[in-house]
């Protein structure tokens, strides 16, 4: 299975969307905040990005920050569930 990272991708139009679907899987447009999330292969992720940058269409094209936000909320949840008899000691003495 290969890895697929979210770009974000700010339009002068939303119908300008259409024309992202050749690029990756369009997920999400937002018609309001005029910006697309568009699925990509992570080795092509790149090049997708110098192309979109280029199209008169686009403003502004940045990777999405999802991947490393869910790494660090599964880091934190990991040290949180930790047994209590392998964290240090002086984390271990209660409180007052």
């Amino acid at each position: 299975m290969q890895r697929r990272v979210a770009l974000a991708v700010w339009l002068d139009h939303p119908r300008s969307a259409r024309l992202l679907r050749s690029y990756g899987t369009l997920h999400y447009v937002s018609n309001l905040l005029k910006y697309a999330i568009l699925y990509v292969k992570k080795d092509d992720a790149p090049a997708i990005m110098r192309s979109l940058s280029a199209n008169r269409h686009v403003r502004k094209v940045e990777l999405s920050p999802y991947e490393e936000t869910v790494e660090a909320v599964l880091n934190c949840s990991k040290a949180h569930t930790m047994h209590v008899s392998t964290l240090p000691e002086t984390v271990q003495e209660p409180l007052d």
